[in-house]
């Protein structure tokens, strides 16, 4: 499971990556709808509604806690991180299930929350979630964003893997991950014998 993020107007989602499908956190739903207490209406409007969400649209999981505020006891929450292990059982929508969510929603924001989402469904994913994803594979690996930045320079796989300190079949590696992922366009076979 791995978290990218999504923006609708002025909310972020920190997408959940679950077995290959995009999820969505309640909470931050309820905020893109526009509820005063984003998490309470989420589960209460889910509540209600229960009947006409199937598995595959919701469901609990653990997660680092994005609190902030204090809830309906006054307790405050600080942000928890993920790297201390602080998660607690949130309820995530899928696509499907935010956009029933939004057609559930009486608010302001929610004729333009269900027009967005489903463009997101209808495109499978949105052109600035594909960035974050490419930037996320560059973050996690400098040495890709290396081979790209040497690739675009034109200079041939062996030098490349001289100024990476690795081998010519590593960098092979690295440039078919940037071709996968839409960073650098796919080589013919003509193209790829000139740059050994």
């Amino acid at each position: 499971m791995k978290s990218l993020t999504l923006n609708f107007q002025n909310t972020q989602f920190d997408i959940v990556d679950l077995n290959g499908q995009k999820w969505l956190r309640g909470s931050q739903i309820g905020e893109a709808l526009g509820y005063a207490d984003p998490r309470m209406s989420i589960a209460k409007l889910y509540e209600r509604n229960s009947d006409e969400f199937t598995s595959s649209m919701t469901g609990l999981v653990k997660l680092p806690d994005l609190r902030s505020q204090s809830d309906n006891a006054g307790t405050d929450f600080s942000p928890q991180i993920e790297a201390t292990g602080q998660t607690r059982e949130v309820r995530i929508f899928s696509l499907r299930g935010a956009h029933l969510l939004g057609m559930l929603a009486n608010t302001e924001p929610a004729k333009d929350f269900r027009r967005w989402i489903l463009d997101v469904l209808e495109n499978g994913s949105s052109p600035q979630l594909i960035t974050t994803v490419q930037n996320h594979l560059l973050a996690s690996n400098p040495k890709l964003g290396l081979a790209l930045l040497y690739r675009q320079q034109n200079l041939s796989i062996e030098h490349i893997a001289e100024l990476l300190r690795t081998t010519p079949r590593r960098v092979t590696h690295y440039l078919s991950t940037l071709e996968v992922c839409g960073l650098l366009p796919c080589l013919s076979p003509h193209e790829q014998i000139e740059l050994f």
